[in-house]
């Protein structure tokens, strides 16, 4: 599946795509802020299979000539495999990928991140952060394989950041230890204008990193997209 120009993109997901649209504006390059469009399709707490019954979004699809549509599962449905929800996931984001691609788009999958301390709705199955970004990989990366999407692995940029600058990636969670806050917004939304536009980190109207902040940035989105950006 080959890489093409971003001009018109679609996310489709629930809060934590929500939180990009404040970020991801701003790093739009500036010789293709009057060529681009980005449109956002979220309610907070939804999950693919709930968006595939709105009609709406199904033509928006059909007809909006997008290059790219970005799909975003809700953030515990692709860890809970052999139950429903993640059988409902499964056959939504399969019909998804069918439409996408014959509108002649590009559908790309948005890899989440674990909630800060594990998911405490379900802590048999992930018991701590660790145990929950690996179920998370595991799951995106098999149905990017599966369904021949691409992907953005935003979840592995913050493990990334966690692992390697502690304090740092602690700042990526609102207090609910779930949520992004702007620092989390501002890393996802660089993953998406690496990967969709091919720019770096660099400033943000709202965001203020340190010069070590910026490193660390850089070599997660860089570490992680080299490693999963496309796959066919």
């Amino acid at each position: 599946m080959e890489k093409r120009l971003a001009y018109r993109v679609l996310f489709i997901g629930n809060s934590y795509t929500e939180g990009l649209r404040t970020a991801l504006v701003p790093l739009l390059p500036a010789t293709l802020q009057d060529s681009v469009f980005v449109e956002f399709f979220t309610r907070g707490g939804s999950n693919l299979a709930w968006h595939w019954e709105n009609q709406e979004l199904q033509e928006k699809i059909r007809q909006g000539r997008w290059d790219y549509v970005v799909l975003q599962e809700q953030s515990q449905t692709p860890t809970l495999v052999g139950q429903a929800p993640y059988e409902n996931f499964v056959q939504a984001l399969g019909q998804f990928c069918s439409l996408i691609k014959a509108s002649g788009a590009v559908p790309v999958l948005f890899m989440t991140w674990g909630a800060c301390y594990g998911d405490r709705r379900n802590p048999s199955i992930s018991p701590d952060y660790w145990v929950m970004q690996q179920h998370l990989s595991d799951a995106y990366r098999s149905m990017a394989q599966h369904y021949e999407t691409h992907l953005v692995p935003v979840g592995e940029a913050w493990a990334y950041v966690r692992r390697h600058a502690v304090t740092l990636g602690d700042r990526l969670y609102q207090d609910d230890g779930h949520h992004p806050s702007k620092l989390g917004n501002y890393l996802s939304a660089c993953m998406f204008s690496r990967y969709l536009w091919q720019k770096d980190v660099l400033t943000h109207p709202t965001v203020k990193l340190t010069p070590l902040e910026r490193e660390s940035f850089m070599a997660a989105i860089a570490s992680t997209l080299k490693q999963g950006q496309i796959l066919s």
